[in-house]
């Protein structure tokens, strides 16, 4: 007997939803209908028998004891998923699947085609019953072996547990579990296979992904919510994700390379020029030194038409300052940390004429009563209320409650500060808009209803009451996505801080990202993991990432220093410095790094040295698949550019606690290489040892080598 409809909790469990047994054993089945991928790629969908995939023919699982393909749940009423099993038609050599599901009160539809490096799926979810809903959309595929590896990171994976699931989630208030992924992909391996899953990075949804060692199942779930107040899209959810076969020798990188593949619109690179972040003071000596490219300036008219001029003297890049979200609000001292006093004092700046104040009535993000969201803080920048704004800018627009998208950016440019100048370089005027915090309140939801109005992407729901919401970066993404394509018509670009965030949604959009970083806690130096460093790398492919250190520097030792230089080096990254808040006597102040010669003048010689080299390997570009792989796992590798191109290097780092002679073995055929290889070592300027197919260079602990490629072919 096959399996079909609704599942009764018992057993098993699939992304923690329980996942019952089915009563008798179901083998991939012999026939169904097809959809053929690259690199070998099969999915069959099998109506009742589910859906199944094989690479070269092999399927990744003989049998299964469990539903596969897609399961919908409305998480509200019930405690059971119901198998979408209608078969797949064909109408004009697509296949689709579409039905009703009444006992779930749901339209579904599927659509399945070849698509890039794998197969891709889009469907939606459309409500009967004319109410709210909060539905999860499960995608599982059988995946067996006698060892299943977690693949999540480049130098990462986990064994899966004979038990239990495992999940990359982070924790929210939205969706069914509380938990969201943390990147747009996720991948396994069997050993002899693997797999991926990947959502396009530019849809934003509550999505988490994970494999289920209970059910012998990698899968996808979505967390909709569904409401008729989307007017958009009344009572719908739109989804699309891709399957992609991954090399199991390169493992999540191999899956990485083929997501940019499918997906190569959302890492499209646009900078034609690169550098550190901030600006010094005209006073600084020799400012070249110090490779600046990317300066945030004040908004204010009289800030741009001090600071234009310099850089353009100077040939770096200027970009706009705004803060985007939030509206600040100070209150006098001694006013109630309550709710009443910030309506009240909301009121009195709206009579003000304040033009945040007054977009607060429209774009205020609302909690589940109606009220605002809001926070009290006391901050260099606002001692009183923060409160957080939707900036759609599809929200209405007045004078009396003026949408906050279209305060933060005028694409009509009044000021004139857009000239003609050659795209995504520096020239004359403004080169882009710089929008600030963009992780600040990312996970807020937001139930105000005149906000689902104008959403342009499906809604997802709160954790413990099932209603529908959106999530704050939901309508940043909206925001950033309406800001850079008209940046990008005039060759301008957008830069944010902030990113990659605590949603990836808006990276698609962003040309220059970066974070404010703190290096030292609790007065000790400690950088940051692995595990942090290269999943930013990974989320931003080759476009620059830039780094601000917001430390106490005085507590940052010389060779800490030089440490911080030598990291950046080996992931392409770009260090920079900010300024240091404090308190003293009573009040907020800054150390200013780049108004402290004493400190920039010490670590100038680390400018000019590293700067460079991290310049010419970023522009060369990062590449998932190295080529290259190190003899002890602790010795890390990285690879920028390829043969032919700007450029071959490797970046070597020894994370051992003592110096090592590294071996690293040379993937000829996969970095296009032929005849004999010469390396040159380029951060002391020295040759590299090369027998054959593999190089030797020596590092001391916690140092890195870059490593070129100058001659053989």
């Amino acid at each position: 007997m096959l399996y079909c409809g609704a599942v009764r909790i018992q057993g098993a469990t699939l992304d923690t939803f329980p996942a019952a047994e089915l009563a008798q054993e179901v083998t991939a089945p012999s026939t169904g209908t097809d959809v053929q991928g690259k690199n070998g790629l099969t999915l069959r969908v099998a109506g009742e028998a589910g859906q199944w995939v094989s690479i070269n023919q092999a399927a990744l699982a003989a049998s299964s004891k469990h539903p596969s393909g897609f399961l919908l749940r409305d998480v509200t009423t019930s405690n059971t998923a119901t198998a979408v099993t209608f078969a797949p038609k064909q109408p004009d050599g697509s296949m689709v699947q579409a039905g009703e599901l009444p006992q779930l009160g749901l339209r579904f539809e599927a659509k399945y085609e070849p698509y890039a490096e794998g197969i891709r799926i889009s469907g939606s979810i459309e409500d009967m019953k004319g109410s709210d809903r909060a539905i999860s959309v499960y995608y599982a595929l059988p995946f067996a072996g006698d060892s299943i590896t977690w693949l999540n990171g480049l130098r990462s994976s986990a064994q899966v547990p004979a038990t239990g699931e495992m999940s990359d989630g982070k924790a929210t208030t939205a969706g069914a579990t509380g938990k969201y992924a943390q990147l747009p992909l996720c991948a396994s391996s069997n050993g002899k296979a693997a797999i991926a899953l990947g959502v396009p990075m530019s849809d934003p949804a509550i999505y988490r992904f994970g494999y289920s060692a209970d059910t012998k199942q990698i899968y996808l779930v979505f967390d909709f919510g569904l409401t008729k107040d989307t007017l958009k899209f009344p009572g719908k959810a739109a989804f699309s994700f891709s399957i992609l076969n991954v090399d199991p020798q390169w493992g999540f990188r191999s899956a990485l390379a083929r997501y940019y593949a499918t997906y190569p619109e959302c890492f499209e690179k646009k900078t034609a020029a690169e550098g550190i972040w901030l600006f010094a003071p005209a006073t600084m000596k020799n400012p070249e030194d110090f490779n600046f490219m990317f300066h945030e300036i004040s908004g204010a008219p009289d800030k741009l038409k001090e600071a234009l001029p310099i850089d353009d003297k100077l040939n770096i890049m200027s970009f706009r300052y705004t803060t985007p979200i939030p509206y600040n609000m100070n209150m006098p001292k001694g006013d109630p940390h309550t709710y009443e006093m910030v309506l009240k004092r909301l009121k009195e700046y709206q009579a003000k004429g304040d033009i945040r104040a007054l977009a607060q009535d429209i774009c205020g993000i609302r909690n589940e009563d109606g009220t605002f969201w809001h926070d009290f803080a006391d901050l260099p920048w606002v001692n009183g209320a923060r409160m957080a704004q939707c900036v759609d800018p599809d929200l209405p627009d007045s004078p009396k409650a003026p949408n906050r998208a279209h305060q933060n950016y005028n694409p009509q440019d009044k000021g004139g500060w857009y000239q003609k100048t050659t795209p995504f370089q520096p020239g004359a005027g403004l080169d882009g808009e710089y929008l600030d915090s963009l992780s600040m309140f990312a996970n807020r939801l937001d139930f105000a209803k005149e906000h689902f109005k104008t959403a342009d992407n499906p809604l997802t729901f709160a954790r413990k009451t099932r209603t529908p919401c959106l999530v704050q970066d939901f309508s940043l993404t909206e925001f950033c996505k309406w800001e850079s394509e008209d940046l990008h018509k005039k060759g301008k670009l957008l830069m944010a801080n902030g990113q990659p965030g605590v949603f990836l949604f808006m990276m698609p959009y962003l040309d220059v990202v970066g974070r404010e970083v703190r290096w030292v806690q609790k007065g000790k130096f400690t950088p940051e993991g692995d595990g942090v460093m290269s999943a930013r790398r990974a989320i931003c492919n080759q476009k620059p990432f830039l780094m601000l250190m917001n430390d106490d520097y005085s507590k940052i030792k010389p060779e800490e220093m030089k440490y911080y230089f030598t990291r950046s080096l080996f992931y392409g990254f770009y260090p920079s410095m900010f300024e240091n808040h404090y308190k003293k006597n009573g009040k907020w102040v800054a150390d200013k790094y780049f108004e402290m010669p004493e400190l920039y003048e010490r670590d100038r010689p680390l400018f000019k040295k590293y700067i460079p080299l991290i310049k010419q390997i970023s522009m060369a570009g990062w590449q998932p698949l190295t080529g290259a792989s190190s003899a002890d796992p602790a010795v890390w590798v990285e690879r920028f550019g390829e043969a032919g191109g700007k450029g071959l290097y490797l970046t070597v780092f020894n994370a051992t606690p003592e110096t090592k002679t590294c071996k690293i073995q040379i993937d000829k055929t996969l970095l296009k290489l032929n005849g004999e290889l010469k390396f040159r070592e380029l951060v002391d300027q020295r040759d590299v040892a090369v027998e054959g197919d593999n190089l030797t260079v020596e590092l001391p602990t916690q140092e890195v080598a870059l490593v070129e490629l100058v001659a053989g072919k």
